[in-house]
Formats: structure tokens, sequence, C-alpha cells
């Protein structure tokens, strides 16, 4: 059995670099959507290859 429970909490020392690191992934979501619309790459594992490399 699960249980969840939402909290909230106060990162007052952390909170730039939390904020920094959403907006960070939001950034790469958004490159990811862009570069998918533009090569029409619909399959996860397609586009997993042209975004990722090595």
């Amino acid at each position: 059995m699960k249980i969840c429970k939402t909290v909230q909490v106060q990162l007052t020392e952390q909170k730039d670099k939390l904020v920094e690191t959403v907006e960070r992934y939001v950034d790469a979501m958004n490159y990811i959507s862009r570069y998918a619309k533009q090569h029409k790459l619909y399959s996860k594992n397609r586009l997993q290859k042209h975004i990722y490399y090595d």
C-alpha cells in the first residue's frame, strides 16, 4: 500500500538553486519539444537517439 502526504517546506537557503534547476529543466523540455516537431519524431526511442549522444 502506498501512502502519500503533501507537505509545504521552506527552502530559503537553496531556493535560488532550485529555481535555476527547474528553469533549466523547462528549457530542456522546450528544446526537445521543438526538435521533435521540426524533425517529425514521435517515437520516444527515435527521439532519444537524436537528442542523447555519447
